[in-house]
């Protein structure tokens, strides 16, 4: 078994420089702290660059805004026919009107001035997620065209279903 405790010829690194022959160096150099300044060329071109970027995107930003803020509008409009309605078949009216401009608005003339009805119903449901139109087939007709009163629990889903049309069609 070989003796593990430390002897009087173990050494450390510091011994061996202490003791080797090295020239002197002398006192060490540093160079002066680099200054800093906004004074160089590139500041200001970073400067310019960055606040392009910025009007950019804020110009893009307000272009978004502007070209959805119809479907703002449209839901507040379904708020308050939802609030203010006479009867719940003169508010399936009124929200089937403003379904109507969106779509206009939206897919254009041509392609939905024409609709009414089931078709109509079908039209919403395939331009849209999640948004079953086709369940009111029956009470929509009865409310729209047979002066029929439908309920008000499915008045609020027909609400609700609507703004979901507005909120994600095309």
């Amino acid at each position: 078994m070989i003796d593990q405790t430390p002897t009087s010829q173990s050494f450390s690194v510091t011994d061996s420089l202490q003791n080797a022959n090295l020239p002197d160096l002398g006192n060490l150099y540093e160079p002066p702290p680099v200054k800093f300044a906004f004074d160089t060329p590139g500041w200001p071109i970073l400067f310019v660059t960055l606040s392009v970027i910025a009007c950019v995107l804020a110009y893009r930003i307000y272009l978004q805004f502007k070209k959805n803020a119809y479907r703002k509008y449209a839901v507040s409009v379904i708020e308050s026919i939802r609030t203010n309605k006479k009867d719940n078949s003169s508010g399936i009216e009124a929200i089937n009107v403003v379904l109507k401009q969106v779509a206009l608005q939206t897919f254009g003339r041509k392609e939905t001035a024409r609709l009414f009805g089931d078709e109509w119903l079908k039209f919403l449901e395939s331009k849209a997620n999640d948004t079953p139109f086709s369940k009111f087939g029956k009470s929509f007709s009865a409310a729209l065209y047979q002066n029929g009163e439908i309920g008000d629990e499915e008045f609020d889903r027909f609400v609700t279903i609507s703004k979901t049309w507005i909120h994600s069609h095309a």
